[in-house]
Order: structure tokens, then C-alpha cells, then sequence
């Protein structure tokens, strides 16, 4: 291991890996180990902060043309922003339709 965050001992280091392993808050770690660059450490450390399951986009097509869903309720159905439905729109090469009435 190269990485070792600044004053801490070999004990603490193991301590502070299982901590976030157990999914101590930043903020916790911060106050516990006295360093406020917890997130650096967990880069380097290999323990990247959790991500959200991959988005299953196969049927964005068909909710937006079919089912004529706005952008907003197919962000709400599939748990995502609607920054990310419209860059999968345009991704995909779905052409958007214009503001307003259907």
C-alpha cells in the first residue's frame, strides 16, 4: 500500500479502512482521524464512495414516444435527473419534442 494518510499509525490506518468500509460518514471520519481530506484518502485507498446501480435506459424510447411520458415522470420512473433523460435522449438520437400542450 504507497498511500498513508498523514499521522496516522499503521493501527489507525486499518481502523480508518474498516471504518469506511463500514460506511463511516465523511464527516465522522473527519472528526475521529482528525484530517479533512477523507475523501482524497478514500480515492487513493481504492474505497470510492458508493455509486447508484447502473439505469437500465432500454425502454426510454418507448416511454417518451409511445407512451408520450414527459421528461420529468420518466426521470421520476426510472429514479434519475432529468439532465440525465435528456442526455440519453439526445445519446440515443431521439429527437425531442417542443415545450408545451401535447
Amino acid at each position: 500500500m504507497g498511500y498513508k494518510p498523514r499521522y496516522l499509525t499503521d493501527s489507525q490506518l486499518e481502523d480508518f479502512q474498516a471504518d469506511l468500509i463500514a460506511g463511516m460518514s465523511n464527516k465522522d471520519a473527519e472528526s475521529k482521524y482528525g484530517f479533512s481530506s477523507i475523501s482524497y484518502a478514500k480515492s487513493k485507498l481504492g474505497l470510492l464512495q458508493k455509486r447508484n446501480p447502473p439505469v437500465d435506459w432500454s425502454g426510454l424510447e418507448a416511454m417518451y414516444v409511445e407512451e408520450q411520458l414527459t421528461i420529468k415522470e420518466i426521470s421520476v420512473r426510472l429514479e434519475v435527473s432529468q439532465c440525465a433523460v435528456l442526455k440519453r435522449l439526445d445519446k440515443l438520437g431521439i429527437e425531442r419534442r417542443r415545450k408545451g400542450p401535447r
